[in-house]
């Protein structure tokens, strides 16, 4: 292979003493380099402080107060629950204290199942749900049967009076 041109020109001082970098980065460019990043930076700034001033004033205007009036409402609902608890607890230990005093004798434990069979036939007669209560449901209940027995029989005298033969008992 025959030295070219090119090759003695790798050999040869170079008139511009810069380093690489010094040629590349003119101070043209750098100066323009430097304009656009300082531009992007203070936009970035500006858009990123407007973002947050608005969204911090439709926070403070509309979303904190909502907030504030969620966790007083429930403030008051767990002040409620725990006032109600509180008589529940105390009720439940007032029966707690009463079924023990009446478990304690044979005529105490049969009055508190007179007294419960007593409600419990209270709470049939009088509770009704949707107009039905206790005892048309079973009166209902009962017709159905009545009447399905009552076609069984008719059945059956059909059969006998079809066959001739008594029906087996």
């Amino acid at each position: 292979m025959f030295p070219s041109p090119t090759w003695f020109s790798a050999d040869r001082k170079r008139k511009d003493i810069r380093p690489l970098y010094r040629r590349i980065f003119t101070n043209r460019r750098l100066d323009f380099l430097h304009k656009f990043a300082v531009r992007s930076i203070f936009g970035f700034l500006l858009a990123s402080t407007s973002y947050i001033a608005v969204t911090g004033s439709i926070y403070v205007k509309y979303i904190r107060p909502l907030k504030q009036e969620e966790r007083e409402r429930l403030e008051r609902e767990l002040i409620e629950a725990d006032k109600a608890g509180f008589a529940i607890r105390i009720m439940r230990r007032m029966i707690s204290r009463f079924f023990t005093v009446a478990a304690a004798s044979y005529p105490g434990l049969f009055l508190v199942g007179v007294g419960g069979g007593a409600g419990f036939e209270l709470f049939k007669v009088k509770f009704t749900f949707n107009g039905a209560n206790y005892f048309t449901t079973v009166k209902k209940n009962q017709l159905r049967k009545e009447l399905e027995e009552f076609e069984r029989g008719l059945i059956e005298l059909d059969k006998m009076i079809a066959t001739g033969k008594p029906a087996a008992i």
